[in-house]
């Protein structure tokens, strides 16, 4: 499950695998904090390793999120479609504009959304 508060501030909370469910990653910026079990680990963002699931995908949708893009309304859905970082894209929404589903061709990465909900800025988690 993935909440984004802000541009940059993150939670992603694993739900599968079983070895890894529960373990929550919360990206403000320039910290990461890590939680699991109990344990809780806290590093500089910049240190994700290369080709992270995690951060590879936050860093995509940060850009689209943050990007201006034209919206074609078709019968049932929404699409959006354009080039962000030279990475090709196609976002699909609702017909009351929430999306659904981000797929980036470059990277053959699809994201789909199950919910999604505006979170108010006071509701912006805090490390520590």
């Amino acid at each position: 499950m993935m909440t984004r508060f802000a541009d940059g501030i993150w939670q992603v909370e694993m739900t599968e695998p079983a070895a890894v469910k529960g373990l929550i990653f919360t990206v403000s910026g320039a910290e990461t904090d890590i939680a699991f079990e109990g344990l809780r680990f806290t590093f500089d963002t910049e240190r994700f390793p290369v080709g992270s699931v995690v951060q590879s995908t936050l860093s995509k949708l940060d850009r689209l999120f943050s990007s201006p893009v034209e919206v074609l309304s078709g019968e049932d859905q929404c699409l959006a479609a354009g080039n962000i970082a030279e990475e090709s894209f196609t976002l699909t929404l609702s017909k009351t504009n929430v999306p659904e589903k981000a797929e980036f061709a470059d990277s053959e990465m699809t994201v789909t959304f199950k919910t999604f909900d505006l979170i108010e800025k006071d509701e912006i988690p805090q490390n520590g």
